[in-house]
């Protein structure tokens, strides 16, 4: 098992707060904090699609293979 975390950002690079982190098919999932500090736990290996959604920013989503414990930047934009 492996373990995905990092920050969720904005376009200004400040830290996006209560976002949600979905590794797609897992169950899997973190909320930000106020510092946009996320981590998921016990991730089985293999390549996911990861996605974040916040009501004010565009949905994230790229595939990553998660082969090791990693810290991962998702950067965020903003809703108009």
């Amino acid at each position: 098992m492996v373990t995905a975390d990092g920050f969720v950002l904005d376009n200004s690079q400040k830290p996006v707060e209560n976002a949600t982190v979905v590794v797609a098919m897992t169950g899997l999932f973190a909320l930000s904090g106020e510092d946009g500090y996320f981590r998921i736990d016990d991730v089985p290996p293999g390549i996911y699609t990861i996605y974040a959604i916040q009501r004010f920013y565009d949905k994230f989503e790229t595939d990553m293979n998660l082969s090791e414990n990693m810290q991962i930047i998702i950067n965020l934009d903003k809703t108009f």
